[in-house]
């Protein structure tokens, strides 16, 4: 389970990157 966590984090900073 530590790649889904790694994955939500790399949408996360995409996410950021976004707005």
């Amino acid at each position: 389970k530590k790649t889904e966590a790694y994955i939500e984090l790399k949408q996360d900073k995409e996410e950021k990157k976004s707005v």
